[in-house]
């Protein structure tokens, strides 16, 4: 089995394509992420590249065959450049024969979908192109994910580990944060044949404290927020929370940002978001990548512009 693999020539075009593209293409118009940004130059340049990007090669391709059916897409939109920036079809195919040669099994692709699931898949992505992704919380922009510990449909086998949006690295293509995989989210994709159709029994079923006609803010946020003991609170220091002067938003795991940037709708104080936003950046920032990875991918991208800008302007430095 080889450590490595050389993207063809086809695949390279493809990605180079999506670089020009993109460089043509205004700032609300640019597509890809930070990772997609950075394959696709990788690609671009036929780098070596190891079977673990190999696979996740093939995982991207599986979830996103619905950009295909975006609206942008003949408008070479995000959806088109984050695409050919993975290689496009010929990057695909590649991919998949690369698994299969090594006897890697192949990731879920949309083909077991009905029709009104990949509609759904469709919209969810182009969704997440143009407005980035959903959030833990229950609001308008919020996907109502559910822990694994709360998951009332997990005997069902409905859960993120089997959606076609989760990705191995414990992400998802739609929904901000680190997932786990028996969690669950209300924008679940999952085959019909792989969800366990018996009732499950009700002693089995995680219950349900709140009646069915509870408002639906309250549902859930228990099991949404990390639980601290009054002495592991006492024992945090001021710069482990997002507002140190009260106290507020104890940032001690990567669930924890999630879960402040969710709750934000229900502070009452007089910090301003603004500062709020700055503090647990810089709280993630010096705690690392996971914490990071937590924070929404719109705070992300724009510090992976302001890191660019940065570079960019010591870099002319270094030319003069």
């Amino acid at each position: 089995m080889a450590d490595t693999f050389i993207p063809p020539e086809s695949v390279a075009r493809n990605a180079s394509m999506a670089l020009e593209v993109r460089d043509s293409k205004p700032d609300s118009e640019k597509g890809m992420t930070a990772v997609g940004l950075a394959r696709a130059n990788q690609l671009a340049n036929r780098e070596p590249i190891s079977l673990e990007t190999v696979q996740r090669m093939a995982s991207y391709f599986a979830r996103h065959e619905v950009d295909k059916e975006g609206s942008t897409w003949n408008e070479k939109g995000k959806g088109w450049q984050a695409w050919h920036g993975w290689g496009g079809d010929e990057g695909r195919d590649w991919a998949i024969e690369v698994l299969k040669e090594n006897n890697m099994s192949e990731v879920k692709s949309l083909d077991s979908f009905n029709p009104r699931q990949r509609m759904i898949a469709s919209a969810l992505v182009e969704v997440t192109h143009e407005s980035g992704k959903f959030n833990w919380g229950i609001g308008a922009d919020g996907a109502h994910y559910v822990p694994a510990s709360g998951n009332p449909f997990l005997a069902n086998n409905i859960k993120c580990g089997e959606c076609i949006f989760y990705q191995p690295e414990g992400a998802c293509a739609i929904v901000e944060g680190v997932i786990e995989p028996e969690a669950v989210c209300k924008f679940w994709t999952i085959p019909e044949n792989e969800i366990i159709q018996e009732m499950a029994v009700v002693e089995d079923v995680a219950p349900m404290d709140m009646p069915m006609d509870a408002p639906m803010e309250d549902m859930y946020m228990d099991e949404m927020k990390v639980t601290l003991s009054t002495a592991e609170r006492d024992a945090l220091p001021d710069e482990d929370f997002a507002i140190p002067s009260s106290r507020n938003f104890p940032i001690n795991s990567p669930v924890a940002v999630s879960d402040a940037v969710s709750s934000w709708g229900r502070y009452e104080g007089d910090v301003t978001f603004e500062t709020f936003k700055q503090n647990l950046i810089k709280i993630a920032l010096r705690k690392g990548d996971d914490y990071v990875a937590a924070l929404p991918r719109s705070w992300q991208d724009e510090m992976n512009r302001k890191i660019s800008t940065i570079a960019e302007y010591y870099l002319r430095l270094l030319d003069k």
